[in-house]
């Protein structure tokens, strides 16, 4: 059986350009959200606001990315499954 490893398919589709965040809320939830915006950085300090829906939330972070997968295929990511050969230097 795999096992899932979260920071291998962030890693994964990172490199394909994509800016998945892992959002936890105070009720034990998680979602995946690509969609919000950040501030200009100055210095050491820099604001980044996420946008994601009630519906987003998963009991697991399991859950969270296969529902992300899902609906960033939906829209017509269909790149987000590819596989991802990384050279280690």
């Amino acid at each position: 059986m795999n096992q899932f490893d979260l920071v291998s398919e962030l890693e994964r589709v990172t490199s394909l350009g994509y800016s998945p965040n892992v959002i936890y809320d105070d009720n034990g939830y998680f979602a995946i959200s690509d969609e919000g915006i950040s501030s200009v950085r100055e210095g050491d300090d820099f604001t980044i606001e996420h946008f994601c829906q009630a519906g987003w939330f998963k009991s697991t972070p399991q859950e969270a990315w296969e529902f992300y997968l899902k609906r960033m295929k939906d829209n017509g990511y269909d790149d987000i499954d590819q596989e991802v050969v990384c050279k280690q230097q």
